[in-house]
């Protein structure tokens, strides 16, 4: 039987067109399971149950340090998925007289908890030297675990080299 031209060619090109097809992206929003701040002048204080975390530093001089911990639970990706692009959305909710900073992500290297010590405060205006009397659940400054699994570094056992960073300007995103 003979067939006729367009049956010839039509089912290669079919074929050939389903490579070409994008895949299904399937988009996973993810909210944090974790988070707390630890400070550096105030080492062995926890915000795990604060309204919200703090980076940068308190603005004074001399300058300390606040570290912002978050954890993401990724089970809900499916296993062998391939990741294209991830979005972080954070609300820059108070800063310091500073007007220009880059903010850092770096993966920590040792797990950390969040307690729930902090504040019953609505908004973060306060909160910013954390709170005193840590759970042995709570993250601080000294300890990933207060009173029980000190961090190798104070301040957090964490990557050398940020896996992203955003430059503020003018205190503006």
């Amino acid at each position: 039987m003979i067939r006729p031209p367009f049956f010839r060619t039509a089912l290669p090109v079919a074929a050939s067109l389903a490579f070409f097809l994008p895949a299904r992206a399937n988009v996973v929003t993810l909210r944090p399971d974790r988070d707390t701040s630890i400070f550096q002048n105030n080492v062995n204080n926890s915000d795990g149950g604060g309204p919200g975390f703090f980076t940068g530093s308190n603005g004074k001089t001399p300058a300390s340090p606040r570290r912002g911990l978050i954890s993401f639970d990724v089970s809900s990706i499916p296993a062998g998925a391939t990741i294209t692009n991830v979005q972080l959305t954070l609300t820059l909710g108070q800063s310091s007289t500073a007007t220009t900073a880059t903010i850092g992500l770096f993966d920590l290297t040792r797990n950390w908890g969040e307690g729930t010590n902090g504040s019953t405060a609505a908004g973060i205006g306060g909160t910013g030297q954390g709170f005193i009397n840590p759970g042995a659940s709570d993250a601080t400054w000294n300890a990933a675990l207060f009173s029980t699994t000190p961090w190798t570094t104070p301040g957090g056992d964490h990557a050398a080299t940020a896996s992203a960073s955003l430059f503020l300007n003018n205190n503006t995103v």
